[in-house]
């Protein structure tokens, strides 16, 4: 008769996970887990949006990342939740988020929408560049030409 060898479970503590998930920025509870890759992906991309809300100039932009941020925190506070059950429960997580692009790239109209409203937000933002740069190149040029008249010899 055979045997197979237990699974090694781990106890994750649900009220540090909870303070975790809640207290600090997404991807701090998926550390405490033990699953760094996943936590560091998921911090980089909360600093990244706090970064383009700053950097992106237009109200639309903004308003986009400022409502990505509760997205993605929620997500990865109830995803966490998710995780330490499979882990109490003995199940092998792999940290790493391949599981999270594979799930995007298999729903094609969710990837396309992403794909879209990002390309719409960065076309905004360099309208927004261009419109800066001819907001201060037209006066500057009309100001060169008054000069110009004004300082023109006459032949």
């Amino acid at each position: 008769m055979q045997f197979s060898e237990p699974t090694p479970t781990r106890h994750i503590n649900g009220g540090l996970l909870f303070i975790f998930s809640f207290f600090f920025p997404p991807g701090a509870n998926y550390m405490y887990m033990g699953l760094i890759k996943r936590g560091l992906a998921a911090m980089c991309g909360f600093f990244l949006l706090i970064y383009l809300m700053i950097v992106v100039s237009g109200i639309p932009a903004t308003a986009l990342f400022a409502l990505s941020l509760p997205v993605l925190w929620l997500t990865c506070f109830f995803d966490s939740f998710n995780i330490r059950r499979k882990i109490n429960a003995g199940d092998l997580v792999e940290d790493g988020v391949s599981d999270i692009i594979n799930g995007v790239l298999r729903n094609k109209p969710l990837a396309i929408g992403i794909l879209v409203v990002a390309a719409m937000v960065f076309m905004g933002t360099i309208a927004g560049f261009m419109a800066g740069i001819l907001q201060r190149a037209v006066p500057l040029l009309l100001v060169l030409l008054a000069l110009y008249i004004i300082f023109k010899r006459k032949k």
